[in-house]
């Protein structure tokens, strides 16, 4: 009796299925004090959209509405985060595009904040399937191919790059923090703090970029504002949001 190894199998079998991607890989790593969960999405087996508002106009505020709202669309969601940061009238501080529906127009403003500490960006799903990182600037280049996108600030990293004005341990505060990062066309990964460790902007970006392998990243939101879910059973309550970054089974 002959025994193949799977792959090999695969190689001599005719005809023979491809395997499919996992959806998403969990870790969780160590930077420092902190400790920060990875959600690395496979855009070939999950479908990521951003989510504010629910078909009848309502704001969804909580991971567990949207998961209430994705049950009943026959949808199976798999991970759920903050997108942007948001202003105080409840409405997205910069862009925010579902399914090809600017909600929320491009911010090219001046201020103050992490929003505007710059360069910020827009992290973007084209309608090709692809994941994107642009600077704001830049993001008029991607007219008419985003398919969802959230601007948010600062860009964490750039072309491998850490922000110029991030300040290596000591510096920095250290708080409860989420960010998406784009490491290949169809590879996308949500950043979160647990355990009630806090990180700093400069740590985020290194955890980013040295060890999930993303040359590009954004900051998303600090604070009581900052949420990663994994799984069913998306909390209630708790602090309000405004737009949700979804991830989706295909």
């Amino acid at each position: 009796m002959r025994i193949l190894l799977p792959a090999l199998a695969c190689l001599l079998a005719a005809p023979c299925m491809a395997q499919r991607a996992a959806p998403l890989r969990v870790d969780t790593v160590r930077e420092g004090a902190a400790r920060v969960q990875l959600v690395r999405v496979d855009l070939r087996s999950a479908e990521v959209r951003m989510l504010w508002k629910d078909p009848s106009g309502a704001p969804f505020r909580s991971p567990a509405a949207v998961e209430r709202w994705a049950r009943g669309a026959g949808l199976r969601l798999l991970a759920v985060s903050n997108a942007g940061i948001f202003d105080k009238d409840r409405t997205p501080t910069g862009l925010h595009v579902e399914r090809g529906r600017t909600l929320d127009p491009l911010n090219t403003r001046a201020g103050t904040g992490n929003f505007y500490l710059q360069p910020n960006a827009v992290f973007a799903i084209l309608r090709d399937g692809t994941a994107r990182i642009v600077r704001t600037e830049r993001a008029g280049t991607l007219r008419g191919r985003m398919r969802e996108a959230t601007q948010s600030g600062p860009a964490l990293v750039l072309g491998g790059r850490i922000h110029e004005k991030f300040s290596p341990p000591p510096g920095g505060t250290p708080l409860n923090r989420t960010a998406v990062a784009v490491c290949g066309p169809r590879e996308v990964v949500l950043a979160h703090t647990v355990d009630g460790t806090g990180i700093t902007l400069y740590e985020l970006a290194r955890v980013l970029r040295d060890r999930a392998g993303c040359p590009d990243a954004l900051f998303l939101d600090g604070n009581d504002t900052a949420m990663l879910h994994v799984g069913g059973g998306a909390p209630e309550g708790g602090a309000e949001f405004v737009g949700f970054i979804g991830v989706f089974a295909r």
